[in-house]
Order: structure tokens, then sequence, then C-alpha cells
């Protein structure tokens, strides 16, 4: 009988050495390590229904997103640190905001930068669209009760 694996007497003994050469390779692919830059999307570019979603790939340990009002990074604030690929952000006035991911240190960028803009809806359509639903919400009012009433009194 032919034993296959780490001390087969037809292998040999699996060395550290090679155990820490497969790793090295292994991770050497990793595009982190590798030096590629981890993606980092939107969404959209134009936010203007008062949220957007942000995605990224993959993680690397102690990763954050922090995002900032000047595409320099001079004032930063970090939005969110975790294992998670994701991150919904809402509840911000108009204006441009940039995002990347950065190194636990605070100083590497690990994705490229992204600008979102956000462009809320102006006041006038707003208005526009309460106005069009308060409309259709009397018409479905009315058909319910005028409805109900022809059917219960039997059409009179």
């Amino acid at each position: 009988m032919t034993r296959v694996g780490w001390n087969s007497p037809d292998t040999g003994p699996v060395t550290g050495k090679v155990a820490g050469w497969v790793l090295c390779l292994l991770l050497a692919g990793s595009p982190v390590i590798a030096g590629a830059e981890v993606q980092l999307q939107s969404d959209t570019e134009v936010a203007t229904a008062g949220y957007y979603q942000l995605s990224w790939a993959q993680t690397v340990p102690g990763m954050r997103l922090v995002e900032s009002a000047d595409a320099g990074f001079d004032d930063k604030d970090v939005i969110y640190k975790g294992a998670d690929t994701a991150r919904l952000v809402s509840g911000k006035p108009d204006g441009n905001y940039y995002y990347r991911l950065e190194a636990e240190d605070g100083i590497t960028p690990l994705s490229n930068t992204l600008l979102v803009t956000v462009q809320h809806h102006s006041l006038r359509r707003a208005w526009a669209f309460f106005a069009i639903g308060a409309a259709v919400f009397v018409a479905t009012l009315g058909l319910i009760v005028f409805g109900s009433r022809s059917a219960v009194g039997g059409g009179r």
C-alpha cells in the first residue's frame, strides 16, 4: 500500500523550508502584498437619493475606510474599520466627498481615491413629488370610500 502525504516514504519529509516557500508563493499572488490596489467603487457617482454604497472586493487586517472633503486627504475622518466589504453612506449635505481605503497606520493608501458628489433634488422637485403622491392618495381613498358605499347600499 502506497501512502502519499506530508511524511510518506515515497515523497520524503516536507521540511519547514519547502512549506515556507509554498506559503510565500501563495502570498505573493495576493493583490495587496503584490502591490496592486484594492478597487474601491460606488453604486453612483452623483448621489441624489440621499444615500450611496461604497464597496471593495477584499480586506486587509487593520484596513479602514476614510472620507475627506479634499482630494489630498489633509483633513479626513475614519468612517469604517472592520472586515466587511461594503459601507452605506447617508445623511451627507450637498458637496464632493473623497474616499479611500488606508492601512491601519493612517498613511498608506490601499485603494484608489473615489469621488462621490452629493446633489439632492431641489425643494421644488420634492414638493412636486409630494403633490403627486397626495393626489394619488386622495384618489385611492375616494375609490375605497365611494366603492364601499355603493356595494353596501346596493348601488343607490
